[in-house]
C-alpha cells in the first residue's frame, strides 16, 4: 500500500490529531500553574515554596533582601502579589509610560504595606490606560491602582485571568498559596527558603511533569467552557473510529478477492493495517509538530514532549483498535459470503 493510495484518509487522521492536540493543550492551559515550567520568567535557580496551611506568616525579613524577587500566588487566580526591589517586572513589562499618573511599587509601599496594585489589561495606543476608570477594580480588590501593564508582560504572560498585581506586603498571608523566589545570588535564595521553611512553608519542585490524563481528572473543577473543548476531543475520537470503519468497509472487495486466493486475516492485516498505521503515525507526527510550533509562536503552547507523545500514543491506540476491529468485521463478512 502506497501513501498516495489513502491520502484522504491520512489527511483526515492528521486533521483529527491536530484537533485533539489543540483541545488537550487548551484543557491543560487552564491548569497552567503546575504545567508551565517557568510561569514568571524567573532565573534558572529559582525556588518554589508552598503554604500547606492558611496561616499568618511573617514576611518582614524579606525587606532586607534587596536582590530577591518574590511572586506570590494566592487563592484568587486573578491576583498575585510581588516583592520586586530590582524592578525586574517593571523593565520587562509592556506598559504605557505616564510618569505623572503611573509609577511602580516603591520601597515605601513595601515597608508600610500600602494597598497598591497594577492593573493587567490591554495596553496600546488604541487602548490608552490613562483614560480608564479604575474605581471598580479598586473597590473589588480594596487597593489603589498605580499602573497598568499589558497582558503580554512577563508577570502575567502565562495567566490570562490575572487582573491585578498587588504589593506582596498588602496581602493577607492566609491567602498565599505558593511563593516563587528568585535572585541572581543563589545563597540569597537559600536563605529565604530556610526562613520560609522555618515558618511552615514546604519547598516543592519548580516543575513536575503532569500527564494529560491528570488534567482530564480535574476538568470538572475548571471553568464550564473548558468542557466545550473536552467534548470536542471526544467527538474527534468518535470521528476517528467512524472513519476507520468506513475505510475498512471500502476494502470489502479487496478482502473478498484475498480470501478467494487463500489469504488469511493476518496476511490481509499486513497488507492494509500495518502500512496505514506507519503512514498515519508519520503524517500525524509531522502535522502535530507544525500545529505545536504554531501554538508556540503564539505563546499558547503549554505541553511538553511527554504530553505530545501521550496524545500520539493515544491516537495510535484508537487508530489500531478501530482498524483491526473494522478489518476483522469485514473479514468475517467476507468468509460468510464465500461460504454462501
Amino acid at each position: 500500500m502506497r501513501f498516495s493510495d489513502n491520502i484522504r484518509f491520512l489527511a483526515a487522521c492528521c486533521l483529527i490529531f491536530v484537533i485533539m492536540l489543540f483541545c488537550f493543550n487548551y484543557i491543560m492551559a487552564n491548569d497552567y500553574i503546575t504545567l508551565v515550567p517557568n510561569p514568571y520568567a524567573l532565573g534558572k535557580s529559582y525556588a518554589v515554596m508552598e503554604a500547606k496551611l492558611a496561616s499568618e506568616y511573617d514576611l518582614a525579613f524579606l525587606l532586607k533582601k534587596r536582590n530577591v524577587v518574590i511572586v506570590a500566588e494566592t487563592t484568587d487566580q486573578s491576583m498575585v502579589g510581588i516583592f520586586d526591589p530590582t524592578l525586574k517586572y517593571y523593565f520587562a513589562s509592556t506598559k504605557f509610560i505616564a510618569p505623572e499618573r503611573f509609577r511602580y511599587f516603591s520601597f515605601d509601599d513595601y515597608e508600610n504595606s500600602k494597598r497598591v496594585g497594577i492593573s493587567i489589561r490591554e495596553v496600546s495606543p488604541e487602548n490608552n490606560p490613562l483614560g480608564v476608570n479604575y474605581s471598580e477594580l479598586e473597590n473589588k480588590y480594596n487597593l489603589k491602582i498605580i499602573n497598568a501593564f499589558d497582558y503580554f508582560s512577563k508577570i502575567s504572560y502565562y495567566n490570562r485571568e490575572m487582573e491585578v498585581v498587588v504589593n506582596l506586603f498588602a496581602l493577607d498571608t492566609r491567602e498565599i498559596r505558593r511563593l516563587y523566589i528568585d535572585s541572581e545570588y543563589t545563597y540569597e535564595i537559600d536563605e529565604v527558603v530556610r526562613e520560609l521553611a522555618s515558618q511552615g512553608f514546604v519547598r516543592v519542585k519548580p516543575y513536575t511533569y503532569r500527564s494529560i490524563w491528570t488534567s482530564f481528572a480535574v476538568i470538572s473543577k475548571l471553568k464550564k467552557y473548558v468542557t466545550f473543548f473536552s467534548n470536542g476531543m471526544y467527538m474527534a475520537v468518535f470521528l476517528l473510529i467512524y472513519l476507520c470503519f468506513v475505510y475498512t468497509g471500502s476494502l470489502r472487495k479487496f478482502i473478498a478477492v484475498s480470501l478467494t486466493c487463500g489469504a488469511t486475516w493476518i496476511g490481509i492485516a499486513r497488507k492494509t493495517v500495518v502500512p496505514l498505521l506507519f503512514y498515519g503515525v508519520i503524517s500525524s507526527a509531522v502535522s502535530g509538530c507544525i500545529a505545536g510550533f504554531y501554538l508556540h509562536i503564539l505563546g499558547k503552547y503549554v505541553m511538553d514532549i511527554g504530553n505530545f507523545l501521550e496524545i500520539m500514543a493515544f491516537t495510535v491506540l484508537i487508530l489500531s483498535i478501530s482498524l483491526i476491529m473494522g478489518l476483522f468485521f469485514q473479514f468475517i463478512k467476507g468468509r460468510v459470503s464465500n461460504v454462501n
